[in-house]
């Protein structure tokens, strides 16, 4: 019996604990997503490692949340290779580290035209819904 006691107090201290660390109850009030204007601008930088591939820095201003700071919130990146601006939220390209306002990305010369596109995220998860999108040609 003691043996089994022993599991479920293993088993507590590993899911609560780091809610407790986190400052969470295990239940998020924070319902809203941030308040974010999307890509702003995306800059050549020059050619990559290899001849066949360009290097663009995306870059945003910070989104704004009633919870997050700002140096916590995570940006999620979508991309879309084609002739269509059209992006696919459901399928992400890559995240951020907490804070990052830019990213280096790489277009391929196989990648005549790609689309960049990025949302951000706050703690809870709630993702904003901006639609800006930037393009690169090769």
């Amino acid at each position: 019996m003691n043996r089994m006691r022993n599991h479920y107090i293993t088993l507590l201290l590993v899911l609560f604990i780091p809610l407790a660390l986190y400052g969470c109850s295990g239940t998020s009030s924070d319902s809203e997503s941030p308040l974010f204007a999307g890509a702003k601008e995306l800059s050549y930088i020059g050619n990559g490692p290899i001849p066949e591939l360009k290097t663009y820095r995306l870059s945003w201003d910070s989104a704004e949340d009633s919870i997050t700071p700002r140096d916590r919130i995570v940006y999620i990146l979508y991309r879309n290779v084609g002739t269509t601006e059209s992006i696919d939220y459901a399928e992400l390209f890559m995240t951020t580290t907490p804070g990052v306002l830019s990213i280096e990305v790489g277009v391929s010369m196989n990648e005549i035209i790609t689309y960049f596109a990025v949302r951000a995220s706050d703690e809870a998860g709630n993702i904003d819904s901006n639609t800006s999108v930037l393009s690169a040609s090769w």
